[in-house]
């Protein structure tokens, strides 16, 4: 039932698929100037570093460029504006997708015009900010993260190896939960317009004291569209495959060994490029469906009414999973059963807690539409 609804959005509201598309643009873009732009810093500190020779971890002597360290300082801060600039990318995408959900939520009766283009308005400019600094936490921890592996590369011992093996599995896990949390956080910067500060804060309450870890744990939609995404490319790999072995590989068996190579080897890198073409393209569409998920979970915790009204059999649904998530808490920690029946707010399931003018009872701010 989730997926269904968030592919009637998206359906009715193409703009949210097509701004995911569209962010390739400034991703390439951005990516050739960085290049550019590292190429000229290692080869500026190259030619002024000291040659040395050294001794690989298979005993072969290699030469290589003590770099100064201003040229590591630089190369450090380009792969942290890398790391930034395409976090900032993606999660203003999923805060236009997010907004776009949340307005089809809770304006059904009086949409905008162009919903889509409107939350994208927002996105760059007065939520901007908040996106900017939620990217650059996780641009930090990716950077640490590569800090580290460096460091493991480098390391003889073998106990200072399996020491930075563990640091570099720890910071995995902690980019892991920093991308998650943000990934909720924006939905409130979508919905509301609030600060990253406050929008964090206000995510974990929410995810701590409405059952939405319930909603989580049962959620199948990431790994649904992981699958279709990789599947999407095998389909993509097995078709160029069959279309194209017979010009390159088929036509050319008679010619000599280093012809047939140089054919077979372009049949093969067509193959790899198609599944990843495909593979990319098929990530942009299920990362569409991840925000609108994760952004329908968040509005109905905060106005389960809005949704009773549109979809009462999701709202049934989403109060069943998330009572009894609250139900099994309360009982591993005081041995306490809550009442029967009993929803999010401790009303009785399918009844909502809607405030004046349909807001949610414990609405602190006004959301962020026009």
């Amino acid at each position: 039932l989730t997926l269904e609804t968030v592919a009637r959005v998206i359906k009715q509201y193409p703009g949210m698929w097509i701004s995911s598309f569209l962010s390739i643009i400034p991703s390439a873009i951005w990516a050739f100037g960085w290049l550019f732009a590292l190429a000229a810093v290692a080869v500026f500190y190259v030619q002024r570093g000291e040659k040395f020779t050294y001794t690989d971890r298979y005993g072969n002597e290699r030469e290589g460029y003590d770099i100064p360290t201003m040229g590591k300082v630089l190369i450090a801060y380009l792969c942290l504006s890398n790391y930034w600039t395409a976090q900032v990318i993606v999660n203003v995408v999923h805060v236009t997708v997010s907004g776009t959900m949340a307005s089809w939520y809770f304006m059904q009766q009086r949409m905008p015009s162009s919903p889509t283009l409107l939350s994208f308005k927002r996105s760059v400019t007065t939520s901007f900010g908040s996106i900017c600094l939620g990217s650059l936490l996780v641009a930090l921890v990716q950077l640490l993260r590569d800090l580290v592996e460096d460091a493991r590369r480098n390391q003889e011992g073998c106990v200072g190896m399996v020491i930075m093996c563990c640091v570099s599995c720890i910071m995995g896990w902690i980019e892991f939960l920093v991308e998650l949390f943000n990934h909720w956080a924006f939905v409130q910067v979508a919905i509301y317009g609030k600060d990253f500060k406050t929008a964090a804060k206000d995510t974990w309450q929410l995810v701590q004291t409405k059952g939405l870890t319930g909603l989580v744990n049962m959620n199948l939609t990431t790994q649904a569209c992981s699958l279709g995404s990789f599947i999407g490319a095998a389909l993509a790999a097995g078709i160029v495959a069959l279309v194209a072995y017979a010009p390159l590989v088929g036509r050319h068996s008679d010619e000599s060994e280093d012809v047939k190579n140089v054919y077979i080897g372009f049949y093969a890198g067509l193959i790899a490029f198609s599944a990843l073409l495909s593979l990319v393209f098929t990530s942009m569409v299920s990362s569409t469906v991840t925000s609108g998920v994760t952004t329908l979970f968040v509005c109905w915790a905060e106005d389960p009414v809005a949704l009773r009204d549109s979809n009462p059999a999701l709202h049934a649904k989403f109060e069943e999973v998330s009572a009894k998530f609250l139900e099994d808490r309360a009982q591993e920690h005081s041995g306490i059963q809550p009442p029967p029946n009993t929803g999010v707010y401790g009303q009785p399931i399918n009844q909502g807690n809607a405030g004046p003018y349909g807001q949610p009872a414990n609405a602190t701010m006004a959301r962020n539409y026009p």
